[in-house]
Protein backbone atom coordinates (compact mmCIF):
# COMPACT_ATOMS: atom_id res chain seq x y z
CA UNK A 1 0.00 0.00 0.00
CA UNK A 2 1.48 3.34 -1.03
CA UNK A 3 1.74 5.93 1.69
CA UNK A 4 1.76 9.68 1.74
CA UNK A 5 4.40 11.40 3.85
CA UNK A 6 3.54 12.11 7.47
CA UNK A 7 3.89 15.26 9.44
CA UNK A 8 4.18 14.50 13.16
CA UNK A 9 1.07 16.51 14.05
CA UNK A 10 -0.97 15.43 11.04
CA UNK A 11 -1.54 17.12 7.71
CA UNK A 12 -5.25 17.79 8.25
CA UNK A 13 -4.84 18.72 11.90
CA UNK A 14 -2.53 21.58 10.95
CA UNK A 15 -4.27 22.70 7.76
CA UNK A 16 -5.45 26.34 7.75
CA UNK A 17 -9.00 25.24 6.89
CA UNK A 18 -9.18 22.86 9.82
CA UNK A 19 -7.58 25.31 12.25
CA UNK A 20 -10.15 27.93 11.29
CA UNK A 21 -13.05 25.61 12.16
CA UNK A 22 -11.85 23.15 14.77
CA UNK A 23 -14.38 20.65 16.06
CA UNK A 24 -14.55 19.83 19.75
CA UNK A 25 -16.38 17.46 22.09
CA UNK A 26 -18.34 19.08 24.92
CA UNK A 27 -20.57 16.23 26.12
CA UNK A 28 -20.41 12.43 26.38
CA UNK A 29 -23.04 9.88 27.35
CA UNK A 30 -22.32 6.18 27.70
CA UNK A 31 -25.16 3.82 28.60
CA UNK A 32 -23.85 0.26 28.76
CA UNK A 33 -24.18 -3.03 30.63
CA UNK A 34 -21.53 -1.58 32.96
CA UNK A 35 -23.56 1.47 33.92
CA UNK A 36 -26.44 3.73 32.99
CA UNK A 37 -24.23 6.80 32.71
CA UNK A 38 -20.71 7.73 31.68
CA UNK A 39 -19.23 7.95 35.18
CA UNK A 40 -20.43 4.51 36.26
CA UNK A 41 -19.45 2.87 32.99
CA UNK A 42 -15.92 4.29 33.13
CA UNK A 43 -15.41 3.42 36.81
CA UNK A 44 -16.39 -0.19 36.15
CA UNK A 45 -14.17 -0.42 33.07
CA UNK A 46 -11.03 0.68 34.87
CA UNK A 47 -11.93 -1.53 37.84
CA UNK A 48 -11.84 -4.53 35.45
CA UNK A 49 -15.48 -5.43 36.01
CA UNK A 50 -17.60 -7.37 33.53
CA UNK A 51 -21.13 -6.38 32.52
CA UNK A 52 -22.27 -9.82 31.36
CA UNK A 53 -24.85 -12.21 32.73
CA UNK A 54 -26.54 -15.42 31.68
CA UNK A 55 -29.95 -15.09 30.07
CA UNK A 56 -33.07 -17.18 29.75
CA UNK A 57 -34.96 -16.98 26.44
CA UNK A 58 -38.36 -16.89 28.08
CA UNK A 59 -37.23 -14.04 30.34
CA UNK A 60 -35.98 -12.13 27.30
CA UNK A 61 -39.28 -12.73 25.55
CA UNK A 62 -41.22 -11.25 28.45
CA UNK A 63 -38.93 -8.23 28.71
CA UNK A 64 -39.06 -7.48 24.98
CA UNK A 65 -42.87 -7.61 24.61
CA UNK A 66 -42.73 -10.87 22.69
CA UNK A 67 -46.28 -11.78 21.55
CA UNK A 68 -48.05 -13.47 24.43
CA UNK A 69 -49.31 -16.34 22.27
CA UNK A 70 -45.78 -17.11 21.07
CA UNK A 71 -42.88 -18.64 22.89
CA UNK A 72 -39.33 -18.66 21.54
CA UNK A 73 -38.96 -22.00 19.77
CA UNK A 74 -35.42 -21.43 18.58
CA UNK A 75 -32.40 -22.98 20.22
CA UNK A 76 -29.51 -20.63 20.86
CA UNK A 77 -26.08 -21.95 21.76
CA UNK A 78 -25.04 -18.62 23.27
CA UNK A 79 -26.22 -18.05 26.83
CA UNK A 80 -24.48 -14.82 27.91
CA UNK A 81 -25.33 -11.23 27.00
CA UNK A 82 -24.72 -7.65 28.05
CA UNK A 83 -28.06 -6.43 29.40
CA UNK A 84 -28.75 -2.97 30.82
CA UNK A 85 -30.90 -2.85 33.94
CA UNK A 86 -32.57 0.53 33.65
CA UNK A 87 -35.88 2.34 34.09
CA UNK A 88 -35.63 4.78 31.18
CA UNK A 89 -38.78 6.68 32.15
CA UNK A 90 -37.45 7.29 35.65
CA UNK A 91 -34.04 8.38 34.37
CA UNK A 92 -35.55 10.81 31.85
CA UNK A 93 -37.83 12.20 34.55
CA UNK A 94 -34.82 13.17 36.62
CA UNK A 95 -33.74 15.42 33.74
CA UNK A 96 -37.20 16.94 33.40
CA UNK A 97 -37.97 15.02 30.20
CA UNK A 98 -41.50 13.60 30.06
CA UNK A 99 -42.31 11.60 26.96
CA UNK A 100 -44.67 8.77 26.05
CA UNK A 101 -42.15 5.95 26.05
CA UNK A 102 -44.81 3.42 25.03
CA UNK A 103 -44.51 4.85 21.52
CA UNK A 104 -40.76 4.25 21.38
CA UNK A 105 -38.66 1.16 20.84
CA UNK A 106 -36.05 0.42 23.48
CA UNK A 107 -33.39 1.65 21.04
CA UNK A 108 -35.18 4.98 20.67
CA UNK A 109 -35.62 5.27 24.44
CA UNK A 110 -31.89 4.73 24.96
CA UNK A 111 -31.10 7.23 22.20
CA UNK A 112 -33.26 9.88 23.86
CA UNK A 113 -31.75 9.24 27.30
CA UNK A 114 -28.17 9.30 25.99
CA UNK A 115 -28.88 12.52 24.09
CA UNK A 116 -30.32 14.02 27.27
CA UNK A 117 -27.27 13.05 29.31
CA UNK A 118 -24.79 14.34 26.71
CA UNK A 119 -26.59 17.67 26.27
CA UNK A 120 -26.74 18.10 30.04
CA UNK A 121 -23.00 17.55 30.44
CA UNK A 122 -22.38 20.00 27.60
CA UNK A 123 -24.39 22.65 29.45
CA UNK A 124 -26.97 22.82 26.67
CA UNK A 125 -29.88 21.30 28.61
CA UNK A 126 -31.20 22.33 32.01
CA UNK A 127 -34.42 21.08 33.62
CA UNK A 128 -35.56 19.71 30.29
CA UNK A 129 -35.06 23.01 28.46
CA UNK A 130 -32.50 23.70 25.73
CA UNK A 131 -30.22 26.67 26.38
CA UNK A 132 -27.33 28.40 24.57
CA UNK A 133 -28.59 27.36 21.13
CA UNK A 134 -29.91 30.60 19.62
CA UNK A 135 -30.44 29.14 16.14
CA UNK A 136 -32.06 25.66 16.12
CA UNK A 137 -31.42 25.40 12.37
CA UNK A 138 -27.72 25.04 13.22
CA UNK A 139 -28.31 22.17 15.65
CA UNK A 140 -28.52 18.67 14.21
CA UNK A 141 -28.59 14.96 15.06
CA UNK A 142 -26.75 11.98 13.56
CA UNK A 143 -27.33 8.96 15.79
CA UNK A 144 -27.10 5.65 13.98
CA UNK A 145 -28.24 2.10 14.58
CA UNK A 146 -27.76 -1.30 13.04
CA UNK A 147 -31.31 -2.62 13.36
CA UNK A 148 -33.05 -0.11 15.62
CA UNK A 149 -36.56 -1.22 16.52
CA UNK A 150 -36.55 -4.27 14.26
CA UNK A 151 -37.83 -6.65 16.91
CA UNK A 152 -40.99 -4.52 17.09
CA UNK A 153 -41.56 -5.34 13.42
CA UNK A 154 -41.13 -9.00 14.29
CA UNK A 155 -43.81 -8.67 16.95
CA UNK A 156 -46.13 -6.77 14.58
CA UNK A 157 -45.65 -9.45 11.92
CA UNK A 158 -46.58 -12.13 14.45
CA UNK A 159 -49.81 -10.32 15.28
CA UNK A 160 -50.69 -9.91 11.61
CA UNK A 161 -50.07 -13.63 11.04
CA UNK A 162 -52.64 -14.34 13.76
CA UNK A 163 -55.21 -12.11 12.07
CA UNK A 164 -54.82 -9.20 14.50
CA UNK A 165 -54.66 -5.63 13.25
CA UNK A 166 -51.72 -3.65 14.66
CA UNK A 167 -52.06 -0.07 15.79
CA UNK A 168 -50.49 2.68 13.63
CA UNK A 169 -48.12 3.45 16.50
CA UNK A 170 -46.87 -0.16 16.34
CA UNK A 171 -45.52 0.49 12.85
CA UNK A 172 -44.04 3.87 13.73
CA UNK A 173 -42.25 2.48 16.76
CA UNK A 174 -40.11 0.21 14.60
CA UNK A 175 -38.78 2.91 12.28
CA UNK A 176 -34.98 3.23 12.60
CA UNK A 177 -35.21 6.91 11.67
CA UNK A 178 -36.73 7.53 15.12
CA UNK A 179 -33.30 6.96 16.67
CA UNK A 180 -32.48 10.50 15.49
CA UNK A 181 -35.89 12.03 14.83
CA UNK A 182 -37.14 11.63 18.41
CA UNK A 183 -34.16 13.51 19.95
CA UNK A 184 -34.53 16.08 17.16
CA UNK A 185 -38.18 16.66 18.06
CA UNK A 186 -37.53 16.54 21.80
CA UNK A 187 -34.85 19.22 21.68
CA UNK A 188 -35.86 21.24 18.63
CA UNK A 189 -32.89 20.35 16.43
CA UNK A 190 -33.81 21.72 12.99
CA UNK A 191 -30.43 21.27 11.30
CA UNK A 192 -29.10 18.09 9.62
CA UNK A 193 -30.90 15.04 11.02
CA UNK A 194 -30.05 11.54 9.85
CA UNK A 195 -29.93 7.96 11.13
CA UNK A 196 -26.92 6.31 9.47
CA UNK A 197 -26.60 2.54 9.12
CA UNK A 198 -23.19 0.97 8.48
CA UNK A 199 -23.10 -2.31 10.40
CA UNK A 200 -20.70 -2.18 13.36
CA UNK A 201 -19.00 0.97 12.01
CA UNK A 202 -22.25 2.93 12.38
CA UNK A 203 -21.33 4.90 15.50
CA UNK A 204 -17.92 5.92 14.15
CA UNK A 205 -19.35 7.01 10.82
CA UNK A 206 -22.07 9.00 12.60
CA UNK A 207 -19.34 10.92 14.43
CA UNK A 208 -17.52 11.57 11.16
CA UNK A 209 -20.73 12.70 9.47
CA UNK A 210 -21.55 15.11 12.28
CA UNK A 211 -18.02 16.52 12.23
CA UNK A 212 -18.33 17.07 8.49
CA UNK A 213 -21.65 18.89 9.00
CA UNK A 214 -19.87 21.33 11.30
CA UNK A 215 -16.70 21.59 9.22
CA UNK A 216 -18.70 22.37 6.08
CA UNK A 217 -20.65 25.08 7.89
CA UNK A 218 -24.04 23.37 7.99
CA UNK A 219 -24.21 23.23 11.80
CA UNK A 220 -22.62 24.56 14.97
CA UNK A 221 -23.72 21.70 17.23
CA UNK A 222 -24.32 18.04 16.40
CA UNK A 223 -25.57 15.18 18.55
CA UNK A 224 -23.72 12.16 17.17
CA UNK A 225 -23.45 8.53 18.12
CA UNK A 226 -25.06 5.13 17.95
CA UNK A 227 -27.53 2.91 19.75
CA UNK A 228 -28.72 -0.69 19.57
CA UNK A 229 -30.90 -2.88 21.79
CA UNK A 230 -30.61 -6.36 20.28
CA UNK A 231 -31.34 -8.44 23.38
CA UNK A 232 -34.33 -10.17 21.82
CA UNK A 233 -34.75 -13.91 21.12
CA UNK A 234 -34.98 -13.51 17.34
CA UNK A 235 -32.10 -11.06 16.99
CA UNK A 236 -29.84 -13.21 19.16
CA UNK A 237 -30.82 -16.21 17.08
CA UNK A 238 -29.77 -14.48 13.85
CA UNK A 239 -26.24 -13.90 15.12
CA UNK A 240 -26.06 -17.31 16.75
CA UNK A 241 -26.75 -18.93 13.38
CA UNK A 242 -23.83 -17.14 11.66
CA UNK A 243 -22.16 -18.23 14.09
CA UNK A 244 -20.69 -15.10 15.65
CA UNK A 245 -21.62 -15.36 19.33
CA UNK A 246 -19.46 -16.88 22.05
CA UNK A 247 -20.60 -20.27 23.35
CA UNK A 248 -18.84 -19.77 26.68
CA UNK A 249 -21.23 -20.41 29.59
CA UNK A 250 -19.27 -18.48 32.21
CA UNK A 251 -20.17 -14.76 32.01
CA UNK A 252 -16.73 -13.90 33.40
CA UNK A 253 -14.97 -15.59 30.49
CA UNK A 254 -17.36 -15.16 27.59
CA UNK A 255 -15.62 -12.29 25.78
CA UNK A 256 -11.90 -12.87 25.16
CA UNK A 257 -10.56 -10.48 22.50
CA UNK A 258 -7.00 -11.18 21.32
CA UNK A 259 -6.85 -14.43 23.29
CA UNK A 260 -6.07 -17.70 21.53
CA UNK A 261 -9.14 -19.27 23.16
CA UNK A 262 -11.60 -16.63 21.86
CA UNK A 263 -14.73 -18.06 20.28
CA UNK A 264 -16.97 -15.11 19.39
CA UNK A 265 -18.46 -11.97 20.82
CA UNK A 266 -21.06 -11.31 23.50
CA UNK A 267 -24.11 -9.44 22.20
CA UNK A 268 -24.93 -6.34 24.22
CA UNK A 269 -27.23 -3.35 24.21
CA UNK A 270 -26.05 0.18 24.66
CA UNK A 271 -25.96 3.80 23.55
CA UNK A 272 -23.19 6.30 23.04
CA UNK A 273 -23.78 9.95 22.19
CA UNK A 274 -21.29 12.81 21.89
CA UNK A 275 -21.94 16.52 21.56
CA UNK A 276 -19.77 17.97 18.81
CA UNK A 277 -19.42 21.73 18.43
CA UNK A 278 -17.37 24.17 16.46
CA UNK A 279 -14.66 25.41 18.77
CA UNK A 280 -15.79 28.96 18.13
CA UNK A 281 -19.33 28.20 19.31
CA UNK A 282 -18.14 26.26 22.36
CA UNK A 283 -15.75 28.99 23.49
CA UNK A 284 -18.29 31.73 22.89
CA UNK A 285 -20.68 30.15 25.39
CA UNK A 286 -17.91 29.23 27.83
CA UNK A 287 -18.27 25.47 27.47
CA UNK A 288 -15.81 23.00 28.94
CA UNK A 289 -14.03 21.30 26.05
CA UNK A 290 -13.39 17.59 26.65
CA UNK A 291 -11.42 16.81 23.50
CA UNK A 292 -10.64 17.97 19.99
CA UNK A 293 -11.75 15.87 17.02
CA UNK A 294 -8.43 15.58 15.24
CA UNK A 295 -9.02 13.28 12.29
CA UNK A 296 -10.65 10.23 10.77
CA UNK A 297 -10.40 7.61 8.08
CA UNK A 298 -13.03 5.43 6.45
CA UNK A 299 -12.76 2.59 3.96
CA UNK A 300 -14.09 -0.83 3.01
CA UNK A 301 -12.64 -4.30 2.45
CA UNK A 302 -14.97 -4.71 -0.56
CA UNK A 303 -14.57 -8.45 -0.26
CA UNK A 304 -16.70 -10.63 2.05
CA UNK A 305 -19.83 -10.35 4.17
CA UNK A 306 -18.37 -11.62 7.43
CA UNK A 307 -14.68 -12.41 6.94
CA UNK A 308 -12.41 -9.32 7.07
CA UNK A 309 -9.26 -9.18 4.95
CA UNK A 310 -7.73 -6.14 6.66
CA UNK A 311 -7.34 -4.00 3.55
CA UNK A 312 -10.09 -1.58 4.54
CA UNK A 313 -8.77 -1.37 8.09
CA UNK A 314 -5.29 -0.50 6.81
CA UNK A 315 -6.62 2.22 4.53
CA UNK A 316 -8.81 3.74 7.26
CA UNK A 317 -5.99 3.66 9.82
CA UNK A 318 -3.51 5.07 7.32
CA UNK A 319 -5.77 8.00 6.45
CA UNK A 320 -6.69 8.67 10.09
CA UNK A 321 -3.09 8.74 11.31
CA UNK A 322 -2.00 10.85 8.35
CA UNK A 323 -4.76 13.35 9.15
CA UNK A 324 -4.55 13.41 12.93
CA UNK A 325 -0.86 12.77 13.40
CA UNK A 326 1.24 11.37 16.22
CA UNK A 327 1.62 12.59 19.80
CA UNK A 328 4.32 15.11 20.65
CA UNK A 329 4.61 13.31 23.98
CA UNK A 330 2.86 10.43 25.66
CA UNK A 331 1.62 7.26 24.04
CA UNK A 332 -0.79 6.60 21.22
CA UNK A 333 -3.78 4.60 22.47
CA UNK A 334 -5.90 2.61 20.03
CA UNK A 335 -9.30 1.33 21.18
CA UNK A 336 -9.68 -1.65 18.89
CA UNK A 337 -12.82 -3.10 17.36
CA UNK A 338 -11.59 -6.31 19.00
CA UNK A 339 -14.78 -8.37 19.04
CA UNK A 340 -13.25 -11.70 20.02
CA UNK A 341 -14.17 -13.41 16.76
CA UNK A 342 -11.74 -15.99 15.45
CA UNK A 343 -11.28 -14.31 12.06
CA UNK A 344 -11.29 -10.69 13.19
CA UNK A 345 -8.86 -9.90 16.00
CA UNK A 346 -5.66 -11.09 14.33
CA UNK A 347 -6.52 -9.27 11.09
CA UNK A 348 -7.06 -5.99 12.95
CA UNK A 349 -3.78 -6.25 14.86
CA UNK A 350 -1.88 -7.06 11.67
CA UNK A 351 -3.45 -4.06 9.93
CA UNK A 352 -2.48 -1.73 12.77
CA UNK A 353 1.09 -3.04 12.95
CA UNK A 354 1.58 -2.76 9.19
CA UNK A 355 0.46 0.87 9.16
CA UNK A 356 2.31 1.70 12.37
CA UNK A 357 5.47 -0.08 11.23
CA UNK A 358 5.83 2.16 8.19
CA UNK A 359 5.61 5.42 10.15
CA UNK A 360 8.75 7.58 10.08
CA UNK A 361 8.32 8.16 13.83
CA UNK A 362 7.11 5.44 16.16
CA UNK A 363 5.78 6.60 19.53
CA UNK A 364 4.92 4.14 22.26
CA UNK A 365 1.46 2.70 21.73
CA UNK A 366 -1.09 0.45 23.37
CA UNK A 367 -4.15 -1.41 22.09
CA UNK A 368 -7.09 -2.71 24.07
CA UNK A 369 -10.63 -3.92 23.52
CA UNK A 370 -13.31 -2.73 25.92
CA UNK A 371 -15.77 -5.16 24.34
CA UNK A 372 -14.16 -7.61 26.74
CA UNK A 373 -16.03 -5.91 29.59
CA UNK A 374 -19.25 -4.63 28.01
CA UNK A 375 -19.79 -6.77 24.91
CA UNK A 376 -20.51 -5.87 21.32
CA UNK A 377 -23.15 -3.15 21.12
CA UNK A 378 -23.18 -3.31 17.30
CA UNK A 379 -24.23 0.08 15.89
CA UNK A 380 -23.50 1.76 19.21
CA UNK A 381 -19.98 0.39 19.60
CA UNK A 382 -18.15 3.06 17.60
CA UNK A 383 -19.64 5.92 19.59
CA UNK A 384 -19.31 4.20 22.97
CA UNK A 385 -15.69 3.33 22.30
CA UNK A 386 -14.89 6.82 21.03
CA UNK A 387 -16.23 8.13 24.33
CA UNK A 388 -14.12 5.62 26.25
CA UNK A 389 -11.04 6.66 24.27
CA UNK A 390 -11.65 10.32 25.22
CA UNK A 391 -11.96 9.33 28.88
CA UNK A 392 -8.67 7.44 28.59
CA UNK A 393 -7.10 10.54 27.04
CA UNK A 394 -8.24 12.88 29.79
CA UNK A 395 -7.52 10.56 32.71
CA UNK A 396 -4.22 9.20 31.35
CA UNK A 397 -5.56 5.73 32.04
CA UNK A 398 -5.61 2.84 29.58
CA UNK A 399 -8.74 0.64 29.84
CA UNK A 400 -7.95 -3.07 30.03
CA UNK A 401 -8.61 -6.03 27.79
CA UNK A 402 -10.24 -8.50 30.17
CA UNK A 403 -9.95 -12.30 30.16
CA UNK A 404 -6.62 -12.14 28.29
CA UNK A 405 -4.37 -15.03 29.31
CA UNK A 406 -2.84 -16.33 26.06
CA UNK A 407 -2.42 -13.48 23.55
CA UNK A 408 -2.52 -14.26 19.86
CA UNK A 409 0.88 -14.59 18.18
CA UNK A 410 0.24 -11.53 16.00
CA UNK A 411 0.18 -9.37 19.14
CA UNK A 412 3.15 -10.87 20.97
CA UNK A 413 5.01 -7.53 20.89
CA UNK A 414 1.97 -5.36 21.66
CA UNK A 415 0.80 -3.90 24.97
CA UNK A 416 -2.79 -5.15 24.98
CA UNK A 417 -3.37 -3.78 28.50
CA UNK A 418 -4.15 -7.26 29.83
CA UNK A 419 -6.75 -7.54 32.59
CA UNK A 420 -5.90 -4.37 34.53
CA UNK A 421 -6.00 -0.67 33.65
CA UNK A 422 -2.64 1.08 33.25
CA UNK A 423 -1.66 4.60 34.22
CA UNK A 424 0.09 6.13 31.21
CA UNK A 425 0.49 9.61 29.80
CA UNK A 426 -1.75 9.53 26.74
CA UNK A 427 -0.96 11.90 23.88
CA UNK A 428 -3.61 10.99 21.30
CA UNK A 429 -6.35 8.36 20.98
CA UNK A 430 -7.76 6.46 18.04
CA UNK A 431 -10.85 4.27 17.94
CA UNK A 432 -11.53 1.83 15.10
CA UNK A 433 -14.65 -0.10 14.17
CA UNK A 434 -15.08 -2.55 11.31
CA UNK A 435 -18.36 -4.25 10.46
CA UNK A 436 -19.94 -6.94 8.36
CA UNK A 437 -19.81 -6.13 4.67
CA UNK A 438 -16.31 -4.71 5.11
CA UNK A 439 -17.32 -1.21 6.21
CA UNK A 440 -14.92 0.48 8.59
CA UNK A 441 -13.95 3.77 10.17
CA UNK A 442 -11.35 5.20 12.54
CA UNK A 443 -11.74 8.41 14.56
CA UNK A 444 -9.08 10.32 16.49
CA UNK A 445 -9.13 12.78 19.39
CA UNK A 446 -6.53 14.92 21.13
CA UNK A 447 -6.49 16.99 24.29
CA UNK A 448 -7.83 20.57 24.09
Amino acid sequence: MERSSYSPQGEWANSPERQSRRIVVTGISLITPLGIDTKTTWENIIASRSGFRSFDLNELARNSNYPEQDTPDTKIEASVAGIIDIDVKKELGEYGIKKNLHKMSRSTQLSLLASTQALTEAGLLENGEIRCIPNPARFGVRIGTLLGGTHHLINVHSRIQRGLRPMPSDVLIAGPERISSVPSMAFGAMGPVETPVAACATGSLAIIGGAQDIFEGDADIMLVGGVDAPIHPDELSMYDILPALSREKDPNLASRPFDKSRDGFVMAEGAGVLVLESEEHAKKRGAKILAVFSGYGKASDADHDTRPNGRGAKIALDIAIRRAGLPDSGILYYNAHGTGTIKGDDIEVEAFLEVFGSLPQKPDFAISSTKSSMGHTRGASGAIEAGIAILALNSNTLPPTLHLENPIDEASCVNLVPNDAQAKKVGIVYSGNFGFGGMGAVVAFEKP
